[in-house]
């Protein structure tokens, strides 16, 4: 290989080839996957854009997702609502859409795979930014695979969220621009501003970063007025080309709502932003950065308080970094609310002020004499092995199920919803209202129609809700009795069942002559019982006279510890109804499904029984169903049971348990 081929190799091949191969083992299970786990609402009202842009015709400039009720409403409501919504620039959601047409069908893997290639190339730049601020090529590649193993970033790399787009975009941008200043071409300078334009585009607050790169050139070339002329009508264009947008953006607001927030949040005082920084950083801290990531970027940085950032190239973007950071802290009192429960805010904002800091902190390092490099090296792959370590176990916790989290279940209980609808003969026009949705377009995405979601169920909620233009409702079998029965009781006289497939419920709203009990409405009695609760008998404390039930003292209660066998557990439904007293207000009550099998699959979920239990009420009547995991290939060995947690009084009623296979999934729409 000759020298020419082999530096080529080094400094496009290898770090391409690097980026590839981490792709290939963080996102080999995940790809394929629709938006789920760590804030899967988000995720999928991107997703939802993109299959708006493809039930739309393509139309670049109104964008919509399945939701036809924004969060922010018009100003003037709207007769005939398409789901038509303000947003930021959304090309990359537009791209996703000309690419799953192409394909011929949604996919999530398509716009996965287009927002992955995004931020890898978004990468490979940072690593040309390095080289060409003048590190070494050993700190270049350690700098790559630090901001590869920054786990907020590497989760959303391969997610829906624009903030990845964006920050590949600034990344671009950062490389073209730090050319410009060592050959100041106007061909770079073109460049780095279109991109930087992009990446404002798609993520508001990355105007922060224009306004930061403008200032700092500025400052630091004021009195060179030749080089002004030429870069200052950039930026001013820049910034129209934002600023048009964003007042068109506005237009759409005003005239359709906006599903998505456009208002600032800050803390109503002092000390509560003080708080909400806390909880901020101690929610995510070492997600934002592993701590091996934090320690380099520590050591790194603290040279450039004693160097400080040297010539003038270095001094543009030094003071651009600086400038953007102090942007960001005010962005974070200007959003302080959403801080605390959304990691990918800090994408927005400090993410790329911290990386840039870190490129000229290991440029300082690169000048350290060659009897010391060896050294260095050593310690930061060193670093660099353990964040690989850190991040991947993130993302591994990150993609586990996790019982409380609605926002998946609800995501599990919709897969095959679509299905159920074109059984029932329901039009692919009709209009649904979700009742549980726990998310603006999840429920909607996966029944493939358009709708209307309710993601608080409170009795006003609910109310309101079953006035809105609908054709059908669909509710999870799951929370049917928890959050929709027990909040609005008077709905049981409003549904008439036409369809259910063991996780949710399709209804037409229908006056009924009385309530419709929980059975009824999930269509249970019509169904394949696989297993009956007096099966269980021998193992449950013996009737007490006291009771008319069973009393109950103990921390477990035996319903089921069977095995169903390889092939045989098809969607299969676990049911629990009973009528619970206590003696006081129970502390802790779950029912528990435990799910294992040989190879080592291994499927827990609990359900807090407690809110059956109104106010400061001793008596609850729980109703619910729980699916069987559907991942696990083996023998599955299930066991049930009631877990009370504080060994309380229990008089257990009417206790009814089955598993169900649901087979029987349509009934007749009546006349």
């Amino acid at each position: 290989m000759t020298q020419g081929r082999f530096s080529k190799f080094q400094e496009y091949l290898l770090p391409a080839l690097v980026l590839l191969v981490l792709a290939f083992f963080f996102f080999r299970n995940t790809q394929p996957q629709f938006p789920a786990h760590i804030h899967a609402w988000t995720q999928s009202d991107r997703y939802a854009l993109a299959v708006g842009f493809m039930e739309n015709g393509y139309d670049f400039f109104h964008p919509a997702t399945l939701n036809l009720k924004p969060r922010y409403e018009a100003a003037i409501p709207l007769d005939d609502p398409q789901g038509i919504t303000s947003v930021d620039f959304p090309i990359i959601e537009y791209l996703a859409a000309l690419l799953m047409g192409i394909y011929g069908q949604p996919a999530p893997w398509i716009f996965r795979s287009l927002m992955l290639l995004i931020g890898l190339s978004g990468l490979f730049f940072w690593f040309r930014f390095l080289r060409e601020a003048g590190v070494n090529y050993g700190l270049s590649l350690s700098g790559l695979l630090l901001a590869f193993t920054a786990p907020v970033f590497t989760y959303y790399l391969n997610g829906f969220i624009p903030s990845i787009s964006a920050i590949a975009m600034s990344l671009a941008g950062l490389y073209f621009f730090a050319r410009h200043l060592r050959n100041e071409k106007i061909k770079t300078l073109i460049i780095a501003l279109i991109f930087l334009t992009l990446a404002a585009l798609m993520r508001k607050p990355f105007v922060m970063g224009i306004l930061a790169w403008a200032a700092s050139f500025v400052f630091i070339f004021w009195k060179e007025k030749s080089k002004l002329r030429i870069v200052l009508p950039g930026f001013l264009t820049t910034l129209a080309v934002v600023g048009f947008y964003h007042v068109y953006n506005n237009f759409l607001s005003f005239t359709y709502g906006s599903l998505f927030i456009s208002d600032l949040l800050p803390a109503d005082t002092f000390s509560e932003t003080i708080q909400l920084i806390r909880i901020s950083w101690a929610n995510w801290k070492l997600t934002y950065f592993s701590l091996p990531a934090w320690i380099a970027i520590g050591f790194a940085v603290s040279g450039l308080l004693f160097k400080g950032f040297g010539n003038k190239t270095n001094k543009v973007i030094g003071l651009m970094a600086l400038l953007w950071l102090a942007a960001s802290g005010l962005y974070l009192l200007a959003m302080a609310r959403q801080f605390p429960a959304h990691d990918y805010y800090f994408l927005d904002s400090f993410f790329l002020p911290v990386m840039i800091l870190l490129g000229l902190g290991l440029r300082l390092l690169s000048k350290i004499e060659k009897p010391f490099q060896w050294g260095i090296l050593i310690i930061a792959f060193a670093l660099n092995g353990w964040m690989l370590k850190q991040s991947y176990a993130i993302q591994k916790e990150r993609n586990t199920f996790k019982s409380w989290d609605r926002t998946e279940i609800t995501r599990r209980n919709f897969e095959g919803g679509a299905r159920l609808l074109a059984e029932a003969d329901v039009p692919s026009n009709a209009k649904i209202l979700v009742l549980d949705a726990y998310t603006t377009n999840v429920p909607l995405l996966l029944l493939e129609r358009k709708g209307y979601t309710v993601i608080n169920t409170t009795p006003e909620n609910l109310r309101q809700a079953m006035n809105w233009d609908f054709d059908f409702i669909a509710i999870q079998n799951r929370f049917l009795a928890s959050d929709i029965r027990r909040n609005y009781p008077d709905i049981t006289q409003k549904l008439h069942p036409i369809a259910n497939n063991g996780k949710i419920g399709i209804f037409l709203k229908c006056e009924n002559s009385k309530p419709l009990s929980y059975k009824e409405l999930t269509l249970l009695d019509q169904q394949l019982v696989l297993l009956k609760g007096s099966t269980f008998k021998n193992q449950l404390p013996e009737y007490n006279s006291s009771c008319e039930g069973m009393v109950f003292e103990q921390a477990f209660l035996p319903l089921a510890d069977t095995i169903l066998h390889a092939g045989t557990k098809p969607e299969i439904s676990l049911f629990f109804e009973a009528e619970i007293h206590s003696a006081n207000l129970p502390k802790k009550l779950f029912l528990v499904m435990d799910a294992s099998s040989d190879d080592g699959s291994k499927h827990y979920e609990s359900f807090d029984l407690k809110p059956f239990f109104e106010a400061d009420s001793t008596f609850g009547r729980p109703a619910l169903m729980m699916q069987l995991p559907q991942n696990i290939e083996q023998e599955l060995k299930l066991k049930a049971y009631l877990w009370n947690a504080g060994e309380q009084y229990l008089c257990i009623e009417n206790l009814d348990f089955k598993l169900i296979l649901y087979q029987n999934k349509i009934f007749p729409i009546p006349e």
